[in-house]
């Protein structure tokens, strides 16, 4: 019996993925567990793989066709075997069958994208011979000039847009935010840096560094592990310290989390960002890699950034900003001496961290990294 390929569900919030390519074709053998298909969901861009032996034997989407969870896709099963029809795809707004609307014809799907987007179906063009629009054609409609005498073009969110615009608009009306700024002197760490790197292949990172300084100090301080349910009025104290650190894409960011990275080496902190980041740029991180941080970091030193507002993570109590390196002059008894500086800007809930414990656990944070031999040996 031909066994199915469903878009999964990649976490409780993902109702849709986006597939984006497929990586067989029909009569390919497939093996359980090589990759099948490439998917965007609301998070990350990842792999689906086989969950059986046999013949790619159906593909009922193609590449650009957004889809809902748990449908069927395909087929895997033995070289000639019959297999059910396309499903159709029940959009949450209707649940009709394929619809015309005048002289257009439309599958519900695709009916239910175009008046989320607010686009007329009679400006679509289907590109299937049997002259039914379908999502993926909604898709490419996407795009299109403003109706208005301003030039430019107009472009819809991504899924991966569409989500990270929702949880920064959540965070900023649900929490009472404060950021506090602290600098940092860097100059005994970038010393032990250099000379850990000079007969090391496996190169440290700055980033490394403050990935293991943040991982010490959370451990240490369980109002950051902490995290805030209002309707219960309850306030969950994790035991975990999962360091999640933000990774730019081309599309926005996404961010992998090294758990109990407390535990870890720094040697084992940098291969494992290393390999996450890698990943995360090549889309092939899996859900789980994702989720259940306890602590995040953002670190926009790489782009000249001297300090910012991080916004938290959700459900986190707590979010780091990491500035970029910058030489300052200081007074050294009566000379003056030239130090390097960065800044951290912790971001967190005033319903959950006071201001003063906050700078505790800033603190804390700041003599890891002025005084950086424990962590590195």
């Amino acid at each position: 019996m031909a066994t199915e390929i469903i878009m999964p569900k990649a976490g409780m919030t993902m109702e849709e993925g986006l597939l984006i390519k497929w990586l067989k074709e029909v009569g390919d053998t497939v093996e359980s567990g090589e990759p099948l298909m490439r998917i965007e969901t609301d998070k990350i861009v990842m792999e689906v793989e086989a969950y059986a032996d046999g013949v790619l034997l159906a593909k009922f989407f193609d590449a650009g066709d957004v889809v809902p969870v748990t449908t069927v896709v395909g087929y895997i099963g033995n070289a000639g075997e019959t297999v059910p029809d396309a499903p159709t795809v029940i959009s949450p707004i209707t649940t009709a069958s394929p619809i015309a609307e005048g002289s257009v014809k439309a599958t519900p799907y695709a009916k239910s994208l175009a008046l989320e987007a607010d686009i007329d179906l009679a400006t679509i063009s289907a590109s299937g011979a049997d002259g039914v629009i379908k999502s993926r054609d909604v898709q490419a409609a996407k795009t299109k000039p403003f109706a208005s005498n301003t030039a430019g073009e107009l472009t819809y969110l991504s899924a991966m847009r569409k989500t990270i615009a929702k949880r920064m608009q959540q965070a900023h009306n649900e929490i009472p935010m404060v950021t506090q700024n602290m600098k940092v002197c860097v100059d005994v760490l970038l010393k032990i840096r250099a000379d850990i790197n000079k007969d090391n292949e496996q190169k440290i990172t700055i980033n490394d560094i403050i990935i293991k300084a943040c991982a010490e100090a959370v451990a240490e301080f369980s109002q950051i592990r902490s995290e805030i349910d209002m309707p219960s009025r309850q306030l969950l104290i994790r035991n975990e310290v999962n360091i999640g650190v933000a990774v730019a894409l081309g599309g926005g960011l996404i961010v992998p989390v090294l758990f109990d990275a407390d535990k870890m080496t720094l040697s084992e902190i940098s291969f494992a960002m290393k390999d996450l980041i890698v990943r995360a740029k090549e889309g092939t991180l899996k859900p789980h890699e994702c989720t259940g941080n306890t602590f995040t970091i953002s670190n926009l030193g790489a782009l000249g950034v001297h300090d910012f507002t991080p916004i938290i993570n959700q459900p986190n109590a707590a979010t780091l900003g990491v500035g970029c390196i910058n030489d300052e002059l200081a007074l050294n008894g009566d000379k003056v001496i030239s130090r390097k500086y960065l800044m951290l800007s912790l971001s967190f809930d005033h319903r959950i961290i006071d201001g003063a414990d906050a700078a505790a656990f800033q603190s804390r944070i700041k003599l890891l990294l002025e005084n950086p031999t424990d962590m590195t040996m």
